[in-house]
């Protein structure tokens, strides 16, 4: 086999590429934080080069997964937690599968092509059946839910009848693809399990940020055995993603393609007895997302640089001379921390010109050498017998050879929200957003630290959580921290055994995490742009006026909930008020499962019964108990026992819970779900709008609340009145109510964006809506906002539009 070499690039996304899929030998799909879709089609004078198609929108969140379910339909998942089909002809989307209850991060044919199975972060993964896989006319719907992972489920696939899922419990679980029953699980990996492809003879291989490639062959019935396994195939750095080319003939060898954090894809060659051995590695410019084997034996894969690349061992297929050389500079261009390699004094390295006339000892094999003042890295590249540039070495930010070039600013200590920290630093998570602190403590787990940074600025755990751990690694010399390891008995992805109310999957799109540059936490990165640049609409999209309500409308603490039921309820046993143990019982075991289902069963007047006694409870130990009302507000058989009356919990909302002192930041948040999710039934709306000034005086606490989240789902109250109000003169009332948040000094951009649609929204209504937003100074108020985002920049015109109409 000869040396891979580039044969195309293909840019067009305005963010990482994450995940990547083959049609046939002449078009891929690729699937972009930027959260849209590409289809590429091959050049057909040169046979080599890759141009965009089409671009398939419509997700609300970033795409995770694509698959390909044949040569007219592709199927994306989406943080927004839904599976959508496209029919690749039209450009439409012809189908959205929505029950999953977090984020959807892979999907694979299950291998019937009417069959897709995919997982999520909700701990679960799905089979979904498709009726028809032709035309626009497309049914489809879940057939099996397989549960048993306690933490999120990274990848699904179907291999000899059976489903095999992959997991950050550090597990991977055989289960009957018919029942979804668990036949057996797997264990070896010692961190979170990444991803899974096919090997021969009904075997497969897994890949995991233990920085292990593993082979597992059938071992008897419902079983499967480890035969082999790589160690540190990416220098022991996370594995995120692989793909297996397994011809019919014994005569080719199998091989697994794998890439990870360390900017390469490792191919490897699975021998005679199982033995795998690494044959090549191919440089990127950044992280490595997502990698496919297309039928020809090239190598498909998706970077963090947000370019897509093909790369072939086929002489006749490698890119122009220029094109190779942009690649070669891009990854010369590249900084490699000295924390990295362990510190480095120039003086005594080798002379380049010297040490690279020698050729290398393996494939990989990195090499630094001294080019006058300057430190560079090598990598060998065995196939091809040459030296090939990956970077120059940096000093890191604290002197000592401790960082990341680019990675953040400020390593001195320093407080962030009254608590001081050892060190703070300066991160952007969002490309043009406003930075970010984040605080590490000498000696904690580097993990504890990324999770609550996770956890504060409402970020996508599963994304997030590893690469904040690496880079406090990369920033903080190692005497001052201990080995990061995910803490025990904590789900690295959702907070764990903590419960917090409403944490993950609120139904909402914070937006942020796109990545930049090499680095997730660079300040500026290199938007693709040039010849191949797909077409965008002359029209950019409009925010104003929103027409769809934001509900809060799922869980994935269940257990969580479980828990804090049965201990709040022997708290409230001491003023006499404790549910009996039938009750809680039937609370905990009947009423709950109903409520936080992805599908919530229709509940009854006993579950109705149960939530409203349990209601009575002191006002601390209501955080559960307002988590299950705000789930249930809507069900018919629910809502009038819950919005009517004195011991309703809409009276116990606002006449107990919002009018005692220092209301906690818990009960603030979850009052104001409640009375988002009253927009979820014309029932409910009408409730919102007949209630709306005792409502909107009661809640009003949270808007200088200092916590985030309360700010926020207060502005989404706002929000979903103002849809509701078209056309109502009591409208104003929210115009008042936004601009006081205007007034009150708000800075964060998601609670501003919600603040300034609401307004922009109530304006559409009614010139005289309009003639009150003037008279308030909303024009002003929405200009000091312009210049924080792209998108407060765009509300801003439109309400400025609107006013001047």
């Amino acid at each position: 086999m000869g040396a891979y070499e580039l044969s195309a690039e293909l840019f067009g996304h305005e963010s990482d590429v994450r995940c990547c899929g083959v049609v046939d030998s002449g078009r891929v799909v690729t699937g972009s934080r930027d959260s849209s879709i590409i289809l590429w089609e091959r050049n057909k004078d040169n046979g080599r080069d890759f141009g965009p198609a089409k671009r398939f929108e419509g997700h609300e969140h970033f795409v995770n997964a694509v698959t390909v379910v044949n040569s007219t339909l592709i199927a994306s998942g989406s943080a927004d937690k839904t599976i959508r089909l496209w029919n690749i002809e039209s450009g439409k989307c012809v189908l959205i599968l929505a029950e999953h209850s977090a984020a959807v991060c892979s999907l694979k044919i299950a291998e019937d092509k009417m069959e897709i199975i995919s997982s999520s972060w909700d701990n679960t993964a799905r089979l979904w059946k498709l009726s028809s896989c032709e035309g626009d006319e497309i049914t489809g719907s879940c057939t099996v839910v397989f549960r048993g992972h306690e933490a999120a489920v990274w990848d699904a696939m179907g291999c000899a009848g059976r489903i095999i899922t992959a997991s950050a419990d550090k597990s991977i679980k055989l289960w009957d693809k018919a029942n979804g029953t668990l036949l057996t699980t797997l264990a070896g990996h010692t961190d979170v399990v990444r991803n899974l492809a096919p090997a021969p003879e009904d075997g497969f291989f897994s890949v995991s940020n233990d920085g292990s490639a593993r082979l597992w062959k059938v071992a008897g019935q419902d079983n499967y055995q480890n035969v082999n396994l790589i160690s540190a195939l990416h220098d022991d750095q996370f594995i995120y993603c692989a793909s297996s080319l397994v011809s019919s003939t014994t005569e080719v060898k199998p091989l697994l393609a794998s890439g990870g954090e360390d900017k390469n894809v490792k191919i490897v060659e699975m021998g005679s007895d199982a033995i795998l051995k690494p044959i090549a590695s191919i440089p990127h410019p950044g992280t490595v997302w997502a990698v496919h084997f297309m039928e020809n034996g090239d190598v498909l894969s998706g970077c963090s640089d947000g370019r897509a690349r093909i790369f072939t061992t086929d002489k006749e297929r490698v890119a122009a001379e220029m094109v190779l050389s942009d690649y070669e500079n891009s990854l010369a261009q590249q900084q490699v921390s000295t924390k990295l390699i362990g510190g480095v004094d120039v003086s005594k390295l080798p002379d380049a010109e010297t040490a690279l006339s020698e050729p290398g000892v393996k494939d990989g094999q990195n090499l630094i050498v001294r080019r006058g003042n300057v430190a560079e890295v090598y990598m060998w590249v065995d196939p091809a017998s040459k030296w090939i540039k990956v970077g120059d070495v940096v000093d890191s930010p604290d002197g000592g050879g401790g960082g990341a070039a680019g990675g953040g600013a400020g390593t001195s200590g320093g407080t962030i929200d009254g608590k001081y920290y050892d060190f703070v630093f300066d991160v952007e998570v969002e490309e043009g957003g406003a930075n970010r602190s984040l605080g590490y403590n000498r000696g904690e787990n580097p993990y504890e630290a990324a999770q609550r940074f996770v956890e504060q600025n409402e970020l996508s755990g599963g994304d997030y959580l590893d690469q904040i751990a690496k880079f406090i690694e990369q920033n903080v010399s190692a005497d001052n921290r201990i080995v990061a390891a995910p803490p025990v008995a904590r789900d690295p992805f959702t907070g764990g055994n903590r419960y917090v109310p409403g944490a993950v999957n609120t139904g909402v799109n914070h937006g942020g995490g796109a990545a930049t540059g090499n680095n997730q936490f660079a300040p500026a990165r290199y938007v693709p742009g040039g010849s191949n640049t797909v077409p965008r609409p002359k029209e950019e999209p409009k925010h104003i006026p929103a027409t769809t309500y934001v509900l809060y409308t799922s869980t994935d603490q269940e257990k969580k909930i479980v828990e804090k039921l049965r201990e709040n309820n022997d708290k409230a046993a001491k003023d006499g008020l404790n549910l009996s143990s039938e009750e809680l019982e039937y609370l905990v075991t009947t009423t709950v499962p109903k409520v936080c289902a992805a599908k919530p069963s229709a509940a009854d007047a006993k579950d109705a019964g149960v939530i409203l006694k349990a209601s009575t409870w002191s006002s601390e130990l209501l955080v559960p108990v307002l988590d299950l009302a705000r789930l249930a507000v809507n069900q018919p058989s629910l809502h009038e026992q819950f919005v009517s009356g004195d011991g309703s919990i809409m009276h116990v909302i606002l006449q107990k819970v919002l009018s005692e002192e220092n209301v906690s930041p818990a009960i603030l948040i979850l009052s104001c779900r409640f009375f988002c999710n009253l927009f979820g039934s014309p029932s409910g709306i009408e409730t919102a709008k007949l209630n709306m000034s005792r409502i909107l005086e009661q809640v009003s606490i949270a808007r200088s609340s200092p916590n985030r989240r309360v700010r926020e789902t207060y502005a989404t109250l706002l929000y979903n009145y103002a849809i509701a109000l078209k056309g109502d003169s009591r409208v104003d009332a929210v115009l008042e109510a936004a601009f006081l948040v205007f007034t009150a000094s708000e800075k964060d951009e998601p609670v501003l964006y919600r603040i300034l649609v609401a307004v922009g929204t109530a304006m559409s209504s009614s010139k005289e809506a309009t003639l009150t937003a003037q008279k308030l100074g909303v024009a002003e108020a929405a200009s000091s906002t312009a210049s924080i985002s792209s998108r407060l920049l765009a509300c801003a015109n439109e309400i400025a539009q609107l006013l001047f109409m």
